[in-house]
């Protein structure tokens, strides 16, 4: 299956669940779940979307194991230490970038709210620094 078709698929996958199960993603259920600790008479709404978000998961690993890409191995300490480390930028340009990527892309770079075009320009800096470092360490 090709690149164009796999996206298709995506993007249709995306839209029914949007339409189905409204904010499926998980931090939509691990909110929803907080929620109604606080306070229980909200509505729980959160098997639609739990079971929508763990399709994904599911659907996620079977291509992996049809496409003979399925392994669970032990990391090294390098490669946790990297994980970790990465991890952790990811939480930190989480925590400073209102909304995630989601909302950074589709509602603030449409809108050019200064905020978004910031992110969106340090988020694509940074990546080519690291693609470019990586690039000199395996060229050496």
């Amino acid at each position: 299956m090709g690149p164009y078709r796999s996206m298709l698929i995506v993007g249709i996958s995306g839209g029914l669940l949007y339409a189905l199960a409204g904010n499926w993603t998980y931090m939509s259920v691990l909110s929803n779940r907080a929620a109604r600790l606080v306070d229980p008479t909200l509505t729980a709404n959160g098997w639609p979307v739990l079971i929508c978000a763990m399709t994904v998961t599911a659907g996620g690993v079977v291509a992996a194991i049809r496409y003979h890409d399925f392994q669970l191995r032990r990391p090294t300490p390098v490669s946790a230490a990297r994980c970790f480390a990465g991890g952790a930028v990811m939480g930190a340009a989480a925590a400073v970038i209102p909304g995630g990527n989601g909302t950074l892309l589709v509602h603030g770079l449409p809108s050019l709210a200064p905020h978004a075009v910031a992110a969106y320009l340090a988020m694509t800096v940074t990546l080519c620094l690291l693609f470019l470092a990586e690039r000199r360490r395996l060229s050496t």
